[in-house]
């Protein structure tokens, strides 16, 4: 009994896990100021990378391998390049996911700033 039981949970978690994610990787790039940057180079994390840019509302829309999650790096001139992880925990304990998710998440890319040493 114990054995069916078990087997159920992890069956309806792993259904449940498929319908919430994605065959893509999505989002929006914004800045510091929550203003959508066009013309970022997404790319992911992969030997051969699937590589996009965003639009004029900052949105991509990036090809995901089946049954692989990466990070996706994201990089434009004047603005600090990130790379940010498409799984992560929470306290080890909850696993979330980023991009794959039918909702849309939002990445803000922070300015290049040079220090200010007095001089002007």
């Amino acid at each position: 009994m114990k054995k069916i039981i078990f087997t159920f949970l992890l069956t309806t978690y792993f259904v449940s896990c498929k319908e919430k994610t994605l065959n893509h990787y999505h989002g929006v790039v914004v800045d510091s100021n929550s203003i959508p940057l066009s013309g970022v180079l997404v790319k992911t994390r992969y030997s051969k990378p699937e590589i996009t840019t965003t639009n004029e509302n900052g949105y991509f829309k990036l090809v995901k391998s089946p049954n692989t999650i990466t990070s996706l790096i994201f990089s434009k001139e004047g603005y600090l390049t990130d790379t940010i992880k498409s799984v992560y925990a929470h306290g080890g304990e909850n696993i979330d996911y980023r991009f794959i998710n039918k909702e849309i998440d939002t990445i803000p890319l922070r300015k290049i700033t040079l220090p200010n040493n007095g001089y002007n």
